[in-house]
């Protein structure tokens, strides 16, 4: 993946009648430490609404206002340029549509994973 229209791109549905806890995280230099090569150096992650709305955007997950609560879960990325989203979006009966794009900061290209 890079830069552009070179984005993973992943889907969920929150359904019910209260909003829900979501996690999303933006992988690329800390996949360097499980020994993938030309892993992505500097992922983006935006949350898009059903309607193509941006939610939120992070690219690098220590910058978030919600820093603690992201180390508090116990699976913080090991890499400061990893980007992570944790927040609450609405829920419905029967689903809101949701989608997490992931781009690269800057070239170069790499791997990445949501």
């Amino acid at each position: 993946m890079g830069a552009g229209d070179d984005a993973v791109i992943a889907g969920f549905i929150a359904q019910g009648t209260s909003e829900k806890r979501i996690l999303v995280r933006g992988l690329g230099p800390s996949l360097a430490d499980k020994g993938v090569t030309g892993a992505l150096a500097d992922p983006v992650l935006e949350l898009y609404d059903g309607a193509g709305n941006l939610i939120t955007t992070n690219d690098n997950w220590m910058d978030n206002s919600n820093q603690q609560e992201i180390i508090d879960t116990g699976i913080a990325p090991t890499s400061a340029s990893a980007s992570f989203i944790l927040t609450k979006v609405p829920a419905t009966m029967p689903g809101a549509e949701y989608t997490a794009v992931m781009r690269c900061a800057a070239a170069p290209t790499g791997a990445g994973l949501i």
